[in-house]
């Protein structure tokens, strides 16, 4: 495998040699890309009434460098530019560094909807007995206990006219979460019923993942950003521009986050992690009293040099459980890229996100995204000359 993946004409090679450049000469990759990691004796099994596999590419972004390490960034999409505006996002940020980047606590929420007569008083007799609570939930995963997770917290998450909602909190170390936190919710349910004499109607998990927010922030050049017959500092300019039209108009807001989202999602695409659960997550975290709001945030410095981005959101990630564990393939990607932990795949898929939110305001506010994006989907097309 090679380290530095800032390889000069990579998109350029084959994809046997790409393969080479990130796996080295390993026959089992081959064989993984040439099925796609399909076996009809298990992948039947990963869902249900199967006919068979769809083919999506699965590419790897180069460049990136993320807290000082060079990574490969694995992408699966099915809309041209994405994997190229990644790349080339990602060796902008690389003049300066690269990606800097912090994963948020390994936490999913369950909630847990109590109909009860008094709900104050019902939550104070849950409260006082919250470690005792807790305690009896610890058994039903000791493997998640031995890798430092379990139940952490009760949390009072509402109080209505006969209705009482609790929250809780649990460590899911590596895992998305989102199957354990279900489970302690519904074994959880009858102990409160019988401590407070109501009903349980509603236990599950949310899936907006408050206490798991990702940061990432890099700086980018702005002699790097002239695009065309536009200088790096006018480019500079209306890329906050841009910015500040996405902070004051929720329309233009769904837009800009989602070229934030071209890159996570594709990021969670190939690593078998659930799609669904990362675009709601950044959508509620992105909805503010006013309506939807950017993710991220724009800045230049006093000096007028630098250009800096930041991105916050939930990441509800995971490297052990479901098919990242089923699937050969993305187990392979994983261990050879090192994404083995769900840290650094936040880490890894919210850089990726950044990355393509830089090439895509840069892109928008030069000769428009049109022109780069058509002459993919002519290639995609076999129509291009």
């Amino acid at each position: 495998m090679t380290h530095d993946t800032r390889i000069p004409g990579f998109h350029r090679l084959s994809p046997e040699q790409r393969r080479e450049t990130v796996f080295g000469a390993n026959p089992t990759v081959s064989d993984l890309f040439r099925t796609g990691g399909w076996d009809p004796s298990t992948s039947a099994r990963w869902v249900e009434d199967v006919l068979g596999p769809m083919a999506l590419p699965f590419s790897v972004a180069p460049n990136f460098v993320i807290n000082g390490t060079p990574q490969w960034v694995p992408m699966v999409t099915e809309e041209p530019s994405v994997v190229a505006a990644a790349a080339h996002g990602a060796k902008l940020a690389a003049g300066r560094g690269g990606f800097f980047a912090q994963a948020g606590d390994a936490v999913a929420t369950a909630q847990l909807q109590l109909q009860v007569t008094d709900p104050v008083t019902s939550w104070r007799l849950i409260e006082e007995r919250s470690a005792e609570l807790l305690a009896l939930l610890a058994p039903l995963d000791p493997a998640l206990i031995a890798h430092g997770g379990g139940p952490l917290q009760l949390e009072c998450g509402g109080v209505f006219e006969d209705e009482l909602i609790v929250h809780l909190h649990i460590a899911t170390a590596d895992a998305m979460g989102a199957n354990v936190a279900n489970t302690f919710a519904e074994a959880l349910a009858p102990h409160l019923e019988g401590l407070t004499g109501g009903a349980v109607i509603g236990r599950i998990l949310t899936n907006a993942f408050p206490r798991r927010l990702t940061r990432v922030r890099a700086d980018f050049d702005v002699a790097s950003l002239a695009h065309g017959d536009f200088s790096g500092a006018l480019m500079a300019d209306r890329i906050l521009r841009l910015a500040r039209w996405a902070e004051r108009d929720p329309l233009r807001a769904v837009t800009h986050n989602k070229g934030i989202l071209n890159g996570l999602l594709a990021v969670t695409a190939a690593t078998a992690n659930d799609t669904r659960a990362v675009a709601m997550a950044a959508a509620a975290h992105a909805c503010g009293p006013d309506g939807l709001r950017s993710l991220s945030r724009w800045t230049r410095s006093g000096d007028g040099l630098t250009l800096s981005g930041e991105l916050s959101l939930p990441l509800p990630l995971g490297t052990v459980g479901g098919l990242t564990v089923a699937h050969p393939l993305v187990r392979h990607v994983l261990e050879a890229i090192g994404l083995t932990s769900a840290a650094r795949l936040c880490e890894t898929t919210a850089a990726c996100g950044l990355a393509n939110h830089l090439a895509a305001l840069r892109a928008l506010a030069g000769e428009g995204i049109q022109a780069g994006h058509m002459a993919l989907h002519r290639r995609k097309a076999g129509t291009d000359q």
